[in-house]
């Protein structure tokens, strides 16, 4: 069939405030190394969680989906070390892969998710024309992302966009389950 071109929009703008005050409230000392590393950025199975979503969409060429780009979103606060991140990695990718920020410097004037996804989508089109946009959240870690990684099965890019075979389907939504209500309260919930 033919080749989708995808652009893609890791959102990382997040502070991690829970994550940090559970690092500074641990005694043991075990995850010193994590103080003031944002979630994306912390390294699972051999490389960061964002280094996991990068290959993952690098195998995509094999699998009928091309990504024409790739935008990470941060914030001002985290810029310097997604900035070091993307000197690191930035050759092995086999994508354009940028990183801009929202412009916000804390908790107080962060700028949003919406925001976070319109600064990304319109930075992903002028690296390179897409069909489609995936936003990702950066901080997530899909159980299928590896083998051995978190499990024994394995997910592959072509799974996550197996709805756009359909000619009526706009849009994919990806979704987990929360272990709990106390889970869905520390999240941004709307009615509708």
């Amino acid at each position: 069939g033919e080749m989708v071109r995808v652009g893609v929009v890791l959102l990382a703008a997040g502070y991690g405030t829970r994550l940090q005050r559970d690092i500074e409230n641990d005694r043991s000392g075990r995850f010193e190394t994590l103080r003031g590393l944002p979630k994306p950025l912390i390294p699972v199975g051999g490389g960061t969680v964002l280094d996991h979503w990068i290959d993952l969409l690098s195998e995509g060429n094999e699998q009928g989906i091309s990504v024409s780009s790739a935008v990470v979103v941060t914030n001002d606060t985290h810029l310097p070390l997604y900035l070091d991140w993307l000197d690191s990695c930035r050759a092995l990718c086999r994508f354009p892969l940028d990183v801009v920020s929202d412009g916000s410097t804390s908790n107080d004037n962060r700028r949003g998710a919406v925001e976070a996804m319109s600064l990304g989508s319109k930075t992903a089109k002028q690296k390179g024309d897409y069909d489609a946009l995936m936003v990702i959240a950066g901080d997530l870690l899909f159980d299928l992302m590896r083998p051995g990684l978190l499990s024994s099965s394995r997910l592959f890019l072509s799974d996550l966009f197996s709805s756009f075979s359909a000619p009526s389907v706009d849009g994919v939504l990806v979704g987990y389950r929360l272990s709990s209500v106390d889970e869905l309260r520390l999240r941004g919930v709307a009615k509708i």
